[in-house]
């Protein structure tokens, strides 16, 4: 068993998992979701025409095509720095 060794640096580095935010990283079936993957409580998300103009319209219309072709969206979120 070999050990390895980061400096400050590197250590800095890898703690950062980049900027807050949610990053949209693709979908699965529904089927694929299964009760052991739910380790955490689910996170809601909901458009903000505060912050993002548009955004009800594609929230919208991304949420009926994910129900009509029974998928779900698997996203990284980073709340905070």
């Amino acid at each position: 068993c070999e050990k390895v060794y980061f400096t400050k640096a590197e250590m800095n580095e890898i703690k950062d998992f980049g900027p807050p935010g949610i990053k949209l990283m693709g979908f699965k079936p529904r089927s694929s979701l299964k009760w052991i993957h739910n380790t955490k409580p689910p996170l809601f998300i909901r458009p903000d025409e505060g912050q993002v103009k548009g955004s009800t319209t594609a929230f919208w219309a991304l949420l009926e095509e994910m129900i009509a072709l029974n998928k779900i969206a698997i996203a990284r979120v980073i709340y905070r720095k």
